[in-house]
């Protein structure tokens, strides 16, 4: 399961002669990185799959230190990716690298402004989406209620928890909303203008949801109940198309759809701020949006189809501020903001980190899609791919600190607790938790049925809803 592993002092010894014998009078001054990656990696596949899998990156630092002394520049590390690096807002070239430097630790945790864990109120915890949440989490996977939430089943499942007498799970497929609570045992089947709805956002004493109008309504609690007892205001969302994508942040409410976002004043309804147009400043007429906007900064990002792009706007004003193009990639999830980048990956496989003045920082290729948003915490990326890896990536320097063989494709992104632990679920049902550090599987459990929608930690409590409806609940 593990990558973690050590091999041992012999087979440290045979990659090294083996290099040795295969570069003979290859070491020169004129050696590339590209050819080192290359001779490594044939080396390296010259043992059995299970030794391959265990390779750690001490060893390849080992094994590659004589080799590399001809490279003039390193920037980054790479285990099982190959990373390229771009100084400009749009990439032009790639620059294959080699695998030289060691991490052996992350980072400590250090709560500021920007890296503080989030509520889960909204998707991946709050406006940042980084899926770092402020709850402990279960070391051991013990499950201690399992219910029906009455919303059918499909794969596009959604999940959030304002605390545990307040969780609302939907189905975007049949379009049905569940209100449950974990003390009570009491699931609510929200009907009649709650259908069709995207999850709703809790904020504050108010609850936000949007069946083509947003509204904005008081929460009352009647016998331990929480419900909606008169709405604050509501309004018509002009720009829907296959949204709306919704972000509450700083008393706003931003909404996205089609080629259009607004921002509305939370209070009231008023409108802010509106563009009709995202794409005009890059010169197209038409697009839309594909993700839910993420706010970093002074700024509001979200990815666009048609063309393909990430495009980011001053929060306050809805002014353009810079945009990346992405060509024949397109950005497949929302992205993740912490500590001054956005980090998302695209349709082919790669991996972006992206500074608050639109620079490409790096970029790595995952050599599979990766189709959910990376959680950010301890100096680390942690994001799951469809090839069934759970990949822990260093944010400074794009380089893998550690990955596990989960087995079956990660359709939804993980959560950080604050007790340095990584949940993670697969399409066959596995729920892992998984020590943020080391990788070292703590637990696991199997809830019989694809699990598409993230993973929930509230008051201790880790929440998983498979796609059957069925929402698993493990004790903290």
């Amino acid at each position: 399961m593990s990558s973690r592993s050590s091999i041992g002092v012999g087979v440290t010894v045979m990659v090294a002669v083996v290099i040795g014998l295969l570069m003979g009078y290859y070491i020169k001054p004129s050696v590339t990185s590209t050819s080192i990656v290359t001779l490594t990696s044939t080396v390296l596949k010259l043992m059995t799959t299970t030794l391959y899998s265990t390779v750690t990156t001490t060893m390849l630092s080992t094994v590659t230190t004589t080799l590399t002394t001809s490279v003039t520049s390193v920037s980054a590390t790479t285990v099982t990716s190959t990373i390229t690096t771009t100084a400009t807002s749009t990439v032009t070239s790639s620059t294959s690298v080699v695998a030289v430097t060691t991490i052996t630790s992350i980072p400590p945790l250090v709560l500021t402004n920007i890296t503080q864990p989030a509520q889960q109120t909204q998707y991946h915890g709050d406006y940042t989406h980084a899926g770092f949440i402020n709850s402990t989490g279960p070391t051991t996977l013990t499950q201690i209620q399992t219910e029906n939430l009455g919303i059918g089943s499909g794969d596009e499942m959604g999940l959030t928890a304002y605390s545990p007498t307040l969780i609302f799970a939907d189905n975007g497929q049949s379009g049905h909303v569940a209100q449950y609570n974990l003390q009570t045992e009491n699931v609510i089947t929200l009907g009649s203008r709650f259908d069709g709805i995207y999850i709703p956002i809790a904020y504050g004493t108010a609850i936000l949801y949007w069946p083509g109008i947003i509204y904005y309504s008081n929460l009352c609690i009647s016998y331990g109940e929480s419900y909606v007892c008169g709405d604050l205001w509501s309004t018509n969302l002009p720009n829907e198309v296959y949204g709306p994508y919704i972000t509450v942040y700083g008393g706003l409410v931003i909404d996205a759809g089609g080629d259009g976002m607004e921002a509305l004043n939370v209070a009231n309804g008023v409108t802010v701020w509106t563009d009709n147009s995202l794409t005009a400043p890059i010169g197209y007429t038409t697009g839309t949006v594909t993700t839910i906007p993420t706010v970093g900064g002074d700024l509001v990002v979200v990815g666009l189809s048609s063309p393909n792009a990430v495009m980011a706007f001053n929060v306050g004003t809805g002014q353009y501020a810079w945009s990346i193009l992405l060509n024949s990639s397109s950005i497949i999830d929302t992205p993740a903001y912490s500590d001054g980048y956005f980090y998302f990956t695209t349709s082919t496989g790669y991996l972006y980190k992206v500074s608050l003045s639109g620079r490409v920082v790096w970029v790595d290729n995952l050599g599979s899609t990766a189709p959910d948003t990376p959680a950010v915490a301890y100096g680390a990326l942690y994001i799951g791919t469809s090839n069934g890896l759970l990949l822990a990536i260093n944010a400074s320097t794009g380089s893998i600190v550690w990955y596990d063989k989960l087995g079956s494709a990660v359709l939804a992104s993980p959560i950080v607790s604050i007790n340095r632990i990584v949940y993670v679920a697969t399409s066959t049902g596995m729920v892992y938790a998984i020590n943020a550090q080391s990788g070292e599987v703590l637990s696991s459990y199997n809830v019989n049925a694809p699990v598409s929608a993230n993973p929930v930690l509230t008051d201790g409590y880790l929440l998983i809803l498979d796609n059957n409806g069925i929402l698993h609940v493990f004790k903290p």
